[in-house]
């Protein structure tokens, strides 16, 4: 049976928007201050988890590897990038970027 597999990059920016929009949907505040850099925690089971640090802001905010992935799909509704509602999901860290895989096997 043939399947699907799906890959979308996220850059940087990219990341940093969808989780500024996530923050903001559940009630996090975050700082309005500029993101000094965004870091990646180990791949784990869930997905890749991320510490957004900021300039002036002595605390990294933190983010799970699922509130990572629901930030990224939320993302992707909003900017019209297509997601299969059935599929696994998952994220990992490649070459400075944080990719979506969504697999989809035939029914």
């Amino acid at each position: 049976m043939p399947s699907e597999r799906r890959l979308i990059r996220f850059t940087t920016p990219e990341v940093e928007q969808a989780l500024r929009t996530f923050a903001e949907a559940h009630e996090r505040t975050l700082p309005r201050s500029q993101v000094a850099s965004i870091e990646y925690d180990g791949q784990t089971e869930e997905g890749v988890s991320a510490r957004i640090k900021f300039e002036n802001v002595p605390r990294p905010t933190h983010f799970t590897a699922l509130e990572m992935t629901a930030a990224l799909i939320a993302y992707c509704h909003k900017t019209h990038v297509p997601i299969p509602k059935q599929g696994q999901k998952s994220l990992y860290k490649a070459k400075g970027n944080v990719i979506l895989q969504i697999d989809v096997k035939s029914r």
